[in-house]
């Protein structure tokens, strides 16, 4: 059965929360897209994932493609898991001069005590920042992606909405 993940949540509620759907799980090396209803092997990555990495549905970036979302937690989410967020912020980045922003995320309600109360990618711990810092600057190869900045959750939730697509331009 193919699921397409369009009847999701891709507005930010009043509560800040928006649903994402994972689709490569922390701790693997293998990087997977969503490709017309289906969960396609991208590539295999130099480095381990130390997040979970999906997408936001009914969202389009600079490549047409879904905007891309990192979840921080403990543990590893399996793949096609949709998962409840709250936005914590944004790692803004240029892939080979494409924009390519990551949102930052936190799972809703999770019983994970390390992070369910972070609202701010300011209250993660320093080397956690470093370390997906670190891991975007050197996935794809040297210089390939630049400008890496660390901005807050409304510029976070400002991107979103400005790469919200409506059901009347699905």
């Amino acid at each position: 059965m193919q699921n397409n993940y369009s009847n999701l949540n891709s507005t930010i509620n009043r509560d800040g929360q928006i649903d994402g759907v994972i689709t490569s799980s922390k701790g693997s090396n293998e990087k997977y897209k969503f490709i017309n209803g289906s969960f396609v092997f991208s590539r295999e990555l130099t480095e381990i994932l130390p997040f979970n990495y999906g997408f936001i549905p009914n969202t389009t970036g600079a490549e047409g493609n879904p905007l891309d979302v990192i979840v921080i937690s403990t543990n590893p989410i399996v793949q096609g898991t949709v998962v409840q967020l709250r936005i914590i912020g944004m790692l803004k980045m240029n892939d080979n001069g494409v924009v390519d922003n990551k949102i930052v995320c936190v799972e809703v309600g999770q019983q994970d005590v390390t992070y369910r109360d972070i609202i701010s990618y300011e209250g993660l711990n320093f080397d956690l920042k470093n370390e997906i810092r670190n891991f975007f600057e050197i996935y794809k190869g040297s210089g390939q992606v630049t400008g890496l900045e660390w901005v807050g959750v409304e510029l976070a939730k400002d991107f979103v909405r400005d790469n919200h697509i409506s059901s009347a331009q699905n």
